[in-house]
């Protein structure tokens, strides 16, 4: 008699631990968010800022909704024919990643760095003719 009982509490209990897991492995989270890519004309200059490639870019999960903030650009790889490939990533509050691709244009001359290096020259260039027209009156 008292195996029976034992018997018993030991599967309930085991039916109930059981059941426990289900519902906790039924309620979490384990899909990734979905990056949403435009298909838009890109060209991104080697040393600029990562806004222009964010361009176009959004990502909606489905338990966090909105998750566009939360989107990175993992790498850049340039290809030999003037274009490159963006690898974007994006992670939910239950860590599950999504990923993405888009082939941009790839400028490797380095336009963009030269024009910030050409406008702090030409500040800097005001600023001392400034600086030597007070000095002559």
């Amino acid at each position: 008699m008292k195996q029976r009982v034992l018997m018993s509490a030991l599967l309930l209990g085991c039916l109930i631990l059981g059941g426990i897991s289900v519902v906790i492995y039924a309620g979490q989270d384990r899909k990734a968010p979905v990056i949403y890519v435009k298909k838009e004309d890109v060209t991104y200059h080697e040393g600029d800022s990562y806004k222009e490639l964010l361009s176009g870019v959004t990502a909606k999960d489905n338990r966090d909704g909105d998750v566009t903030g939360d989107i990175f650009i993992d790498k850049i790889v340039p290809a030999d024919d003037g274009k490159a490939v963006v690898y974007y990533g994006v992670m939910d509050k239950s860590k599950n990643v999504g990923t993405a691709t888009r082939t941009v244009n790839y400028n490797t001359s380095g336009a963009g760095i030269q024009t910030a290096a050409t406008d702090v020259q030409a500040d800097a260039e005001a600023e001392n003719q400034a600086e030597e027209a007070k000095k002559a009156e």
